[in-house]
């Protein structure tokens, strides 16, 4: 769901964490990266304040992302990801007409393109399509 305010939740342990530990860690970064890029936009996010809000040490933001332009490049996939599990047809019938399929994504545009999170991605991809044109593509 797009914005739908609930955020992965990781609370730090002593010793190596099991997979299940990884996503949380993994979903509370781009999670606190996301909420921190739109608040804040691309300059003024440093990647300290990130780790402080995904409550990770900066060792672990670093060991998955080692520069700020990784971080922001997964926080966009990750989003885009997202929204195109949202668009896909339920069940790919087969019959499924051109006219049905323009009329389902018409429908889920008019649905989405209004949404504030939808409006706050297209302002921060405008304010850095120099910097990253092939993210303003996608």
């Amino acid at each position: 769901m797009i914005g739908n305010g609930i955020h992965a939740v990781y609370v730090p342990r002593r010793g190596r964490p099991d997979a299940r530990q990884m996503a949380a860690i993994d979903q509370a970064i781009l999670s606190a990266a996301r909420a921190l890029f739109l608040k804040e936009g691309y300059d003024a996010t440093a990647m300290e304040v990130v780790a402080t809000a995904a409550n990770v040490s900066k060792a672990t933001l670093y060991a998955r992302y080692s520069a700020k332009d990784q971080l922001f490049r997964a926080v966009i996939m990750d989003r885009i990801d997202q929204w195109s599990r949202l668009a896909e047809w339920p069940e790919p019938a087969a019959g499924q007409t051109l006219q049905e399929r323009l009329l389902h994504y018409g429908m889920l545009m008019a649905r989405t393109l209004p949404h504030p999170e939808v409006h706050a991605f297209q302002r921060l991809l405008l304010s850095v399509q120099a910097r990253f044109p092939d993210l303003s593509l996608a």
